[in-house]
């Protein structure tokens, strides 16, 4: 499974906060963050009894290539010409200012829990970035859950 949360602001969330919030909704996950000066921009989030962890990964939108993986999902958008969210989306897609992936690895995709932390994650994400986030073969969602543009 594959997320992407587009992120309105570049603020940095604490890794201690995502795993507080977490570990909150029941999830006791532990967490190797990597990062530089900018911040943290990488984390692999393991689950109890797992071998394989969830990885997270954080982009600033200055970085290579960012930029151009905006305009691919904006250009996805565009073409969703029915839908009534399209051209907000777009529009919040190519301002972004940072973007967060999470990918559950083969191992363990389709595991009731570690889908949940994955959903968790990036409800999270998208809730304290002011982002929305896309799951891959279901669609893009606001940060509060609800579907906006389900993928065909």
């Amino acid at each position: 499974m594959w997320i992407r949360v587009f992120s309105a602001t570049d603020v940095e969330i604490r890794p201690a906060d995502l795993l507080e919030f977490l570990h909150r909704h029941g999830h006791e996950v532990a967490a190797h963050f990597c990062g530089d000066d900018q911040g943290w921009f990488s984390a692999e989030l393991q689950l109890p009894g797992e071998e394989t962890s969830l990885e997270v990964q954080r982009y600033l939108v200055s970085e290579k290539g960012i930029r151009d993986e905006l305009n691919t999902w904006a250009a996805w958008l565009e073409m969703q010409t029915s839908n009534k969210h399209r051209d907000d989306l777009m529009r919040r897609v190519v301002q972004s200012q940072q973007v967060f992936t999470i990918c559950s690895p083969p191992e363990i995709c389709g595991d009731s829990a570690a889908d949940e932390v994955c959903r968790r994650t990036c409800a999270f994400l998208a809730q304290a970035t002011a982002g929305i986030y896309q799951i891959d073969d279901q669609g893009f969602f606001a940060a509060d859950g609800t579907h906006l543009v389900p993928e065909a």
